[in-house]
């Protein structure tokens, strides 16, 4: 099944791996080396990062989206020595919306009622 068909993505330019994305011969055949942007967001911290460096050295100036659980290890990282690596949680985005719509609400007098 193809993913992105299934989500009304089909393009020519779009492509998604089936496969071991830490391999070298999956990233290539995923046209890594032609690619401008890549987005990683498997459910796995380490291969997200493997993955990544893999894709680095098969094409060094390609822009990397890796999707992090634990955000703490982009902070591990010396991000100045690769800033075309760009990491993201939708963990940490989706606190900060609510957070925002829970003090948005607060601010303009809108509060919940207390449940029975």
């Amino acid at each position: 099944a193809d993913i992105l068909a299934d989500l009304g993505l089909a393009s020519r330019r779009l492509h998604s791996i089936h496969g071991d994305m830490t391999s070298h011969d999956t990233l290539t055949a995923a046209n890594v080396a032609g690619s401008s942007l890549i987005i990683i967001a498997s459910g796995d911290d380490a291969h997200n990062l493997e993955a990544a460096c893999k894709a680095l050295e098969i094409n060094p100036g390609v822009h990397i989206y890796i999707r992090l659980y634990r955000s703490g290890l982009r902070k591990m990282m010396n991000l100045a020595t690769y800033p075309n690596l760009h990491f993201f949680s939708p963990y940490e985005r989706a606190a900060d919306a609510l957070m925002e719509e829970l003090g948005a609400g607060s601010r303009s007098g809108d509060q919940a009622e207390p449940s029975a």
